[in-house]
């Protein structure tokens, strides 16, 4: 049988590739896009642009934000290219400390192919935060594999590894279970092997930088990002651990989320067997951190579960090419298509749960995929101004971005009020003499920010338009259904500048006001 030749491994990854190059965009990665957008414009993060996520996220979106700004490039693809030169950097890096590793030729071969499938294997997930933390975590379990069995990796090398994995994990504080999990690994091993091993254990610079990125970014988040600690924390703290409150009855009626903690046990049953090397160990570890950081969100969302599928099965692939490479009758001319194969493995497991290619390929097909579309159509030229009341982010997001627009409200959506209603009416309005919606002395200090801003915002700097969602995810209160119009016009700063408002258009539930010349 001859030998595939060695770019027929990668044909997984470059469809992956292609896939995740095409609409649609991560309707969350582009909220983000959009406040860095605005940050960018001289907008006040977490004053003038609310959102609950710590800065570091913002810091890294400024660089398509800046592409977009001063190129004729859009941001949504400037977000794509920033997040392949991230790809291209971590490949770099795990060709460099895959050098001089002992691999036998089906695990070779199996690595080529596997590991940059993982890159782009999120799909429609592409961008998020849990996809930008594995891209970076990858080199890093590189590395711990040869910190546990060798060869010793170059200080540089290793340095620019970690600093690059401490950012990554740094995304989100749940992350950092990950690294956690790696590194009570090569403690406990240096523990056994007795003392000399612990000391220099102890004196790997590896930890002790990432645990310096982490402690100058938690220190410079008072410094220079006040208003995280004084509106974020101090405003919409309580508000939105209700709006996220966990429910693991929810995580668990996720069909994705079992699956893929049925590939991390496979991945550990694995493990724990003999031959399967220090670098399947380390996938397996950050499979199991990965997991524990999803079931702490306990949301079960596609993106949370992500992490979890990749490394069980990068986990798997390695373990079951090392396996391989122990029989005998395994010819070298084969170890392509064990590559290849395992590869393919990869691509349908992540096909089938929904990352690509469907998304990809039926994006248009429904309207609430047209929404840019229609944004566009209405809003004219590229960067109109449009205040969105409505209680989710999809589908207005990425709607916004390919029309070339941006949104004017403080919060990213009108979550505050969800909270504030979740129950469909205030505290005593059912069946009693009692307004449907609070009045402003009795609200919490969210939906009173959100009903304050809306109203001042809008008198003061009136946008382009107004788009308004007619059904907002807010219970009924009895037979009075939530309208978000009706809400605000008792603010008299909203009345007094909606009044220059008319409705142009209705699309999917949403209704389009212009401001009149």
């Amino acid at each position: 049988m001859p030998a595939l030749p060695a770019w027929a491994t990668l044909l997984p990854a470059l469809a992956m590739l292609v896939f995740v190059l095409l609409p649609p965009a991560n309707h969350d990665a582009a909220v983000i896009l959009d406040v860095a957008q605005r940050w960018l414009l001289g907008e006040a993060l977490y004053r003038d642009v609310v959102d609950v996520n710590p800065p570091l996220i913002f810091v890294l979106n400024l660089l398509p934000a800046a592409i977009a700004k001063w190129t004729p490039i859009p941001v949504i693809p400037a977000f794509k290219i920033c997040l392949l030169g991230l790809c291209w950097l971590s490949i770099r890096l795990m060709r460099r400390l895959r050098t001089g590793m002992a691999e036998g030729p089906a695990e070779a071969a199996t690595l080529d192919a596997v590991l940059p499938l993982l890159l782009f294997a999120g799909g429609y997930d592409f961008g998020q935060r849990e996809q930008m933390m594995t891209l970076t975590a990858l080199p890093y379990l590189i590395l711990a594999a040869r910190r546990l069995d060798g060869p010793p990796v170059a200080g540089r090398l290793a340095w620019g590894t970690a600093v690059l994995a401490a950012i990554g994990f740094a995304l989100k504080p749940h992350f950092l279970a990950v690294p956690l999990a790696i590194e009570a690994l090569l403690l406990a091993r240096a523990w056994m092997q007795g003392v000399p091993a612990r000391r220099a254990a102890l004196r790997d610079p590896v930890p002790w930088i990432m645990a310096a990125v982490w402690a100058v970014y938690l220190a410079s988040i008072p410094v220079f990002f006040s208003d995280y600690v004084t509106i974020v924390l101090g405003v919409f703290g309580d508000a939105y651990l209700a709006y996220a409150a966990p429910s693991m009855r929810v995580l668990l009626s996720e069909p994705r989320f079992g699956t893929a903690l049925l590939l991390m046990v496979i991945a550990v049953w694995l493990a724990a067997g003999p031959g399967s090397g220090a670098l399947a160990r380390c996938f397996t570890l950050a499979a199991v951190g990965a997991a524990g950081s999803a079931i702490v969100q306990q949301k079960g969302w596609s993106y949370h579960i992500l992490p979890i599928e990749l490394f069980a099965l990068g986990a798997i692939a390695i373990t079951g090419a090392r396996l391989l490479d122990r029989m005998i009758w395994l010819r070298p001319e084969m170890s392509q298509r064990v590559g290849l194969a395992a590869a393919m493995a990869v691509l349908v497991h992540m096909s089938a749960v929904g990352a690509a290619p469907w998304p990809q390929l039926g994006f248009g097909s429904q309207p609430e995929d047209r929404m840019g579309a229609f944004l566009q159509r209405e809003l004219g030229a590229p960067g109109a101004r449009v205040l969105v009341l409505a209680t989710s982010i999809w589908p207005i997001h990425p709607g916004l971005q390919y029309a070339g627009a941006r949104s004017t409200l403080r919060t990213v959506d009108l979550w505050p009020l969800r909270v504030a209603y979740t129950r469909g009416c205030p505290e005593g309005a059912f069946g009693r003499n009692v307004p449907r919606y609070r009045d402003d002395r009795w609200m919490e200090p969210s939906e009173r920010f959100v009903w304050r801003s809306v109203g001042t915002d809008l008198l003061v700097d009136p946008p382009d338009a107004i788009l308004v969602a007619l059904r907002p995810d807010i219970p009924s209160c009895g037979n009075s259904r939530f309208d978000l119009l009706a809400y605000f016009r008792r603010n008299p700063d909203f009345a007094a500048g909606f009044s220059h408002y008319a409705p142009v258009a209705r699309y999917i539930g949403f209704e389009l006001y212009r401001r009149i010349p």
